[in-house]
């Protein structure tokens, strides 16, 4: 038989966030909770002012490794690249 949680008065139940982790019993990280000035150049790029100006690729790109970690040397590099580009753009 299944235990179910009991939810709210008003409907809304009991949630948290869901992530795919390799021991559900240790969870090793919360990418909500992770905030590197990589992770903010990244949320900068993909906010409503500038993901419009993206190229397909760098929308995808930033859209991959948003939450990821570790990034590669690489991958920083290439996302202060593109914030260099569309920073300066924006901001004057």
């Amino acid at each position: 038989m299944t235990k179910q949680l009991p939810g709210s008065k008003y409907g809304e139940g009991i949630g948290g966030t869901v992530a795919v982790v390799e021991d559900a019993n240790n969870p090793s990280f919360d990418a909500a909770t992770h905030k590197t000035s990589t992770d903010k150049k990244i949320a900068y790029l993909l906010g409503d002012g500038v993901i419009a100006s993206l190229s397909e690729w760098e929308r995808g790109f930033l859209m991959d490794v948003y939450g990821v970690v570790p990034l590669s040397q690489k991958q920083h590099i290439r996302v202060s690249k593109i914030y260099s580009k569309y920073s300066q753009h924006h901001t004057g």
